[in-house]
């Protein structure tokens, strides 16, 4: 899993050309063109980079660059966002293209593999919820974890399970906080977008892999919804009010709390992987009635 982190390195490296580029007033096709060269080294590094394109859009978005205010005068109020900037998202042309060459090569070399084929549609559309919800849940509560995440089996009158068909209810709940967000900030949305995009090609919408979720497919979707964390953190820390003492006191040993269980947890999975008999024996212990 070496290709994982190589990556996420040249995925990351690419998006810090990038914001230095949408910042800076000199050698920006220098930038670009970085950007671009790692966005490559990232794709050949493994072709789950493809969500970079819409990721660059998202930092438009926060950067204020993606939407042309109106004029001053005009039909619309002063300030009021009118129309989208077409030479940023020109920019991004040679992007999306590389994003579509590699996206349709992996779809088509993973087929093959994929258990999802063997389900409807509908099936498949719920499994991408479920998949929402569940990377959601880990992220805040990381037990139960196991390398192998088997498809679900049918109930004896055809239904998935009941928790597939409750998923799009909660995605939904989720969703409409996001929604109600976008008047006080834009850190939410672009955050729960910046997740969305990037786990978005494995949610088994198109059947990928054997897996019906997959634990390291969440390494850098999960920056979007930690960079919402930490800004909350930031924001509270800043506020210089006593009233926010006390939240500050007790966010603080949320955090310190949750730390440490996570480092406990994570020694704890270090041992499973000790070999393949500790790691397939807790997969059996979790799913004793997978034949995988």
């Amino acid at each position: 899993e070496r290709k994982d982190v190589l990556y996420t390195f040249f995925f990351l490296l690419s998006l810090i050309f990038y914001t230095i580029y949408c910042k800076s007033k000199r050698r920006k096709m220098l930038l670009y063109v970085g950007a671009l060269l790692l966005f490559l080294l990232a794709l050949l590094s493994k072709p789950a980079a493809v969500t970079l394109s819409m990721v660059l859009l998202l930092i438009d978005y926060l950067l204020n660059r993606l939407l042309v205010q109106a004029e001053p005068g005009g039909k619309k109020d002063a300030g009021m966002l009118s129309r989208i900037n077409r030479k940023v998202v020109a920019e991004k042309i040679p992007f999306f293209v590389l994003s579509f060459i590699w996206g349709y090569i992996t779809i088509n070399t993973t087929r093959s593999i994929a258990e999802g084929d063997t389900f409807s549609l509908m099936e498949r559309t719920l499994f991408a919820f479920y998949g929402i919800v569940t990377y959601t849940y880990k992220l805040f509560v990381p037990i139960n974890l196991s390398c192998f995440y088997p498809f679900p089996r049918l109930e004896a009158n055809g239904m998935l399970p009941t928790i597939y068909y409750i998923a799009p209810l909660i995605t939904c709940v989720l969703l409409y906080f996001v929604y109600r967000s976008i008047k006080s900030t834009k850190i939410v949305l672009f955050g729960v977008l910046f997740f969305l995009f990037t786990i978005g090609l494995t949610l088994q919408f198109f059947p990928v892999g054997p897996n019906i979720v997959t634990d390291r497919y969440t390494y850098v979707p999960y920056i979007g919804l930690f960079f919402i964390l930490g800004m909350a953190f930031v924001w509270l820390i800043d506020q210089k009010e006593n009233k926010f003492g006390v939240f500050k006191v007790l966010s603080a040993v949320v955090l310190a709390a949750f730390s440490i269980w996570c480092i406990t947890l994570s020694r704890e999975r270090c041992e499973v992987w000790t070999n393949s008999e500790t790691l397939w024996t807790d997969v059996i212990e979790k799913f004793p009635n997978t034949s995988e």
